[in-house]
């Protein structure tokens, strides 16, 4: 993905990106779901990209056993890795990397030892994986897996431009940077400066458009629920009745490379959890708490003009992932939610979402036995797309 280098990502992008839905919006904004009808059908006049199907490529099936997905990357359309945990009668059997060399007609499985956060893939050599206080790092493509240093226990994941300049990220305001592929780390000075809570505060994504210009995701929030003994599953019109408390998206942005980065934040509901660009164009998903009007919301950008636009919302759809595919497509994977409390629910139906031009939605056909409460995506090209669901699938999209 390239823009034009005399192009740099501007204040009115960082405001675009940043756009959730405000306090102030709130009040005058009632619960409106985007698209306004239902979803359509794929037919033979729609585009061809909805007349896709997603067909499972693979399925943990086992007696009293289960394996939960957490990311999924293709590094060519053969060969993809993944992390997963595996239970068994309920409990935690052993965290592993899954990984296959024929498109997913077999797969092999190697035990990590600690849980897995997630997983950065930069080329088919190159990988690294965030585990529970340790970096694991692969130079042969998943096969084998040593040790790197980790500069913060709260580190959730990094992002690397090169084998060696990359970023790590998490929970609070913990940013770093390394210069030698993660034997050593040092602060982004930027991120320590923001006037947040630390322990209200999430860098949730870094996105790079070019290899100079990159956006980080965040939010800062108080959440009232943390701390109470009783989940919401057992409290039920707690989660329903609780008081929606606005917090701080923000964004901060880099156009030398990651040599600085600039910080815009806005008030708003809900949490700024992913953002994908292309061009001049982009997406970015906000997840909002139990008990609001819709589960999640995804925002169409103009990284140009700065104009951020709410472009889909449904009560009973939780998106769970987002990305763009060709000129003007996006698409969408999320979960059916059956009520309001879509923590409570043991799972839903998968559902993969298209739309050619941000207004006509689709709802793709995708495998009837596709379950669970995430779904990610994985795309290596515009002709080739997975998606895992944390209930032990991949599914591929077959043209």
């Amino acid at each position: 993905m390239r823009t034009n280098p005399a192009v740099a990502i501007s204040r009115r992008t960082f405001l675009a990106c940043s756009s959730g839905l405000s306090a102030s919006a709130l009040q005058t904004q009632q619960m409106a779901q985007i698209p306004a009808g239902a979803l359509l059908r794929p037919s033979a006049e729609s585009p061809a990209f909805t007349r896709g199907k997603w067909t499972i490529l693979y399925h943990f099936d086992k007696d009293r056993e289960s394996l939960e997905f957490g990311s999924l990357h293709f590094i060519s359309p053969v060969r993809g890795l993944a992390t997963a945990v595996h239970y068994k009668d309920g409990e935690v059997k052993d965290y592993l990397v899954v990984r296959t060399l024929d498109g997913g007609a077999t797969w092999t499985t190697s035990s990590i030892g600690r849980q897995p956060y997630s997983l950065f893939v930069l080329d088919e050599t190159h990988a690294w994986l965030v585990c529970e206080n340790r970096l694991l790092f692969s130079d042969e493509g998943g096969a084998r897996w040593t040790r790197r240093k980790l500069p913060n226990r709260k580190v959730l994941r990094v992002n690397f431009q090169t084998p060696l300049r990359g970023w790590a990220y998490g929970l609070g305001k913990v940013f770093h940077e390394t210069s030698d592929g993660g034997v050593t780390w040092k602060p982004v000075k930027e991120s320590a400066e923001l006037k947040l809570n630390d322990d209200n505060t999430l860098l949730s994504w870094l996105e790079f458009v070019s290899p100079r210009q990159g956006l980080m995701a965040g939010t800062s929030r108080r959440r009232t629920e943390w701390n109470n003994r009783f989940p919401d599953w057992m409290v039920p019109e707690r989660s329903t009745r609780s008081r929606l408390l606005p917090g701080v998206i923000f964004t901060m942005v880099t156009n030398d490379g990651g040599a600085t980065w600039k910080p815009v934040m806005t008030s708003a509901f809900g949490d700024l959890m992913k953002v994908r660009m292309k061009g001049m164009r982009g997406i970015s998903l906000i997840d909002y708490d139990d008990g609001f009007y819709w589960p999640s919301e995804v925002t169409g950008l103009d990284l140009i003009t700065g104009a951020a636009t709410p472009i889909f919302r449904k009560s009973q759809i939780h998106v769970t992932d987002i990305a763009l595919v060709g000129e003007a497509g996006i698409l969408l994977a999320g979960v059916e939610s059956p009520g309001r409390l879509r923590m409570a629910a043991p799972r839903g139906k998968i559902k993969a979402i298209y739309s050619p031009n941000r207004t006509d939605w689709y709802e793709m056909k995708i495998d009837y036995r596709a379950e669970g409460t995430l779904a990610r995506i994985a795309r290596f090209t515009d002709g080739h797309f997975w998606i895992a669901s944390n209930d032990g699938m991949i599914l591929k999209l077959i043209p």
